[in-house]
């Protein structure tokens, strides 16, 4: 895969594209040819943990990740004082794809807003089982761990939880709370 970074010519949005290569055919001459690109907004990756896009092997079949929030996680900055105003109505979205680009997870997981900043969010922390087929349900279906960050303005540490959803975004389990 080639990642690369561009602005949208009608949106004039900074995003991120990641380019699936595959070898060429007898027509298409020895070089790589793109095979599918998966394109998501700059802004969206700022203030999550982890690779914004993943490639996985399971059972035989490559797995795509594109991990990010849908808004941007800061909406403005006062550079005067360091304050910054969170974009209200935020989440953390993980989809997956199958190994021919169909839609087969979508996690969508709300900020939660009560603490000294909305926690942050990252896909790919849990190593081989952050995209998993039943490692935690234990049903051969997709599971996919997020995991949750909060800031901790005390001790300017964090708290981590780490939390199992399916492909629905239904979360299936708690692998820990706080750690």
């Amino acid at each position: 895969a080639l990642a690369y970074e561009y602005t949208d010519e009608d949106t004039n949005e900074d995003m991120l594209r990641f380019d699936i290569l595959r070898k060429g055919n007898y027509a298409e001459g020895p070089n790589p040819v793109v095979d599918h690109s998966f394109n998501i907004e700059y802004e969206g990756i700022n203030y999550s943990d982890g690779a914004a896009f993943n490639i996985k092997y399971l059972d035989g079949q490559f797995y795509y990740v594109i991990a990010h929030y849908t808004k941007p996680y800061v909406a403005s900055v006062d550079y005067a004082t360091g304050n910054m105003t969170y974009t209200e109505g935020n989440s953390y979205l993980t989809e997956v794809y199958d190994q021919n680009y169909n839609k087969v997870a979508n996690v969508d997981v709300p900020l939660d807003y009560s603490g000294a900043m909305p926690d942050m969010h990252g896909f790919g922390i849990m190593a081989n089982n952050d995209l998993s087929l039943g490692y935690y349900s234990g049903d051969g279906k997709i599971n996919v761990v997020i995991t949750h960050y909060d800031y901790i303005v005390s001790t300017d540490s964090y708290l981590y939880s780490f939390d199992v959803y399916d492909a629905e975004g239904n979360l299936i389990k708690n692998i820990c709370d706080e750690v």
